[in-house]
């Protein structure tokens, strides 16, 4: 698999988690939860990608 796959199965794992967190604690805000998970998503793939670059 390239890094890329790999970052991008990383970060929806990682943003799936987050809003699911989100979800239960704002009370069911889905657009505050999906925001907040968009954003982690997206820094989950730009660090995995930083970390597959400088190990693999």
């Amino acid at each position: 698999m390239s890094n890329a796959v790999i970052g991008l199965m990383f970060a929806l794992g990682v943003a799936a988690w987050v809003f699911n967190k989100t979800q239960r604690r704002t009370g069911g805000n889905t657009q505050n939860a999906l925001i907040v998970a968009g954003l982690i998503g997206l820094l989950a793939f730009l660090a995995m990608l930083t970390f597959l670059g400088f190990v693999v």
